[in-house]
Formats: structure tokens, C-alpha cells, sequence
């Protein structure tokens, strides 16, 4: 079998209640040990249905018109972002606020409205907070507020058709099969760092090791396996790419990217049905063929992803 396809077959695995007590038994072993029995069989349940759940949402979506696609593929990854909680926090939720969306979107939309220029906040409490500081361990801003244009220019497969609206943001430095990787000096201009403090950073936080500066390129050896591909990194196809650019978003975990832009559209095709639907008639602007795109790749995207995460070889 192909080592990439095992965590998908994974998940799989995991919606039988049996096969998630164990797994959910083994997880809070170091989270609460003396009631790792009792946990793993009470969560079990949940755990496996908003597994379940979460995927049949997407397998739905697949069938259905994409204006009704956001809705669908939004509460799809909210079951499965519940699931991976429940694997750290076996008492999840701890009270009623944390079952908030966690983000917030203009009420109202102005005219000449674009949704690559539209932007979503991060509330204090909810589920996008929650996953950001327990399962990903990222230090969210609380009114932080995610623009659509950054989030977007963090999916390598979007990249070819934000280079056709000058909106590139990723640029690639390496394959992750290949022991090195280099940074263009567009990058360090683009992250306002000098060679130093760019290395300084990079070295303390991943496991790599300067190896020559050559016109205007950095050389740096790698030791990246796939597990430590972490934000600003991003990965696709094997090739490694790294932000042109520093945003407050670009430390921001994929599952957390595809969350953010799924609540707006959602909210879009909720609440702006006119916007929406003239969108997907005349097809104007730059916006229809990013959100196309965006809903072809996202439910693969996200399930590969949560399949990652939760996975763990035997």
C-alpha cells in the first residue's frame, strides 16, 4: 500500500466505536492517565460520529451545484475539527462559549465588493481560537483580523492563478526529497530581515543549517521530514514553498486557512444570496475562478490534512 494513502485508510478505522475507544484510550495516556480508560470510552461515541459526520458532509458537497458547496464543506470541517479536539481535550467543551464559530465576518458588505478583499476577525472565544491554541499550539490575536488575499496566497494550489492576478505570495526553495534548500534574496527583502536575523530564525525553529550565500541566494541544508513541515513552510506535490512576505496570517495552520475562508464563503451564500448568485451567473472578477478553484481542492485538501493529524503508525 502507498504510505500516503494509510492515514486516510486510518480514518476509516477510527468511525468504529471499538477501534476509537482504543485509539482515544492511547491519547490520554499523557493527558489524564488514571481516567484514560473511562475518557477514551466515553468520547468514543462523539468521537467516531463527528468523524463520520464531517466526511459524509464533504462526500455530499461533492455532488451538489457550487454556490451550495461552502455551507456543506464548512460544518464538514467543523465535525472533524471537534474530533481532533476531543483527542486533546477529552472534556471538550468546557463551557458553552467554545461552541462559537470563534471568527466573525462584516455584517455588512460594501459596494463593489470583493471577496478577495474581504477580511474575518478572530473573536476571543470559539472553536477557531480553541483549535488554534490546542491543537495547533499557535498564539492567535484575539481581533486579529485575516485577510482573504493572504489566506489565499498560503495554498501552493492556488498559486498558478494568483500569478495570473499578481497576487503571488508563495515562492518555491526546494523539494523536501532534496537535502537543500534556497531563499531568494526576494524573501529576505520581502520579510524586511537582514541574512543574519533571517537565518537566526529560521535555524532555531526548524532543522536546518547554513551552508553558503551566493548571488543573492541563501543555500541552506535540510533535515525536513514530512512531520516537520510547519507554517511559514508550506508543501505541495513534494515541492517546499515559503511566504514572499510577512502578514500577520503566515504562521497560520492549513486546517485553520481552509476554516477561515469556508466561514466567509458560507456566510456569503447565506446572507448575500444576490452577491452570491450573480457571482456564480456572470463569473466577474478574479473572485469566481479563486473560490472555484478553492472548493475543487479543499475537501481532498482538508480530509488529507485531519487524516495527518490524527494518524498514528502502528
Amino acid at each position: 500500500m502507498d504510505p500516503k494513502q494509510r492515514p486516510i485508510l486510518f480514518l476509516t478505522y477510527l468511525q468504529s466505536q471499538e477501534n476509537a475507544c482504543d485509539y482515544l484510550k492511547q491519547c490520554y495516556q499523557t493527558i489524564e492517565p488514571a481516567s484514560a480508560l473511562s475518557l477514551g470510552f466515553t468520547n468514543s461515541q462523539t468521537f467516531a460520529y463527528e468523524l463520520q459526520y464531517g466526511l459524509d458532509l464533504f462526500q455530499a458537497g461533492k455532488s451538489l451545484p457550487l454556490q451550495m458547496q461552502p455551507l456543506l464543506y464548512f460544518y464538514g470541517l467543523t465535525h472533524l475539527l471537534k474530533a481532533a479536539i476531543r483527542t486533546k481535550r477529552p472534556h471538550y467543551p468546557e463551557n458553552t462559549k467554545q461552541l462559537a464559530h470563534g471568527i466573525s465576518a462584516r455584517k455588512k458588505k460594501k459596494q463593489q465588493y470583493r471577496f478577495i478583499h474581504d477580511e474575518v476577525m478572530i473573536q476571543l472565544h470559539g472553536l477557531f481560537p480553541y483549535c488554534a491554541t490546542y491543537l495547533f499550539d499557535w498564539e492567535e490575536k484575539t481581533s486579529q483580523k485575516l485577510k482573504m488575499s493572504d489566506l489565499f496566497t498560503l495554498m501552493p494550489s492556488l498559486r498558478p492563478l494568483m500569478q495570473f492576478a499578481a497576487l503571488d505570495g508563495l515562492i518555491p526553495v526546494g523539494q523536501l526529497n532534496q537535502p537543500v534548500l534556497t531563499f531568494d534574496e526576494a524573501i529576505l527583502d520581502g520579510h524586511y530581515m537582514s541574512h543574519n536575523r533571517f537565518l537566526k530564525e529560521l535555524t532555531t525553529t526548524f532543522p536546518l543549517e547554513f551552508m553558503y550565500h551566493e548571488k543573492n541566494k541563501l543555500y541552506v541544508k535540510h533535515q525536513f521530514q514530512l512531520k516537520d513541515v510547519q507554517p511559514p513552510f508550506r508543501i505541495e506535490s513534494g515541492m517546499l514553498y515559503y511566504p514572499g512576505y510577512t502578514s500577520s496570517s503566515i504562521l497560520l495552520p492549513n486546517l485553520l486557512v481552509y476554516y477561515a475562508i469556508l466561514y466567509n464563503l458560507s456566510m456569503l451564500s447565506r446572507y448575500e444570496t444576490e452577491w452570491w448568485t450573480e457571482l456564480m451567473i456572470l463569473k466577474q472578477s478574479i473572485d469566481y475562478p479563486l473560490i472555484q478553484q478553492f472548493l475543487t481542492k479543499a475537501p481532498e485538501l482538508i480530509i488529507l490534512e485531519i487524516a495527518d493529524y490524527l494518524y498514528t503508525p502502528f
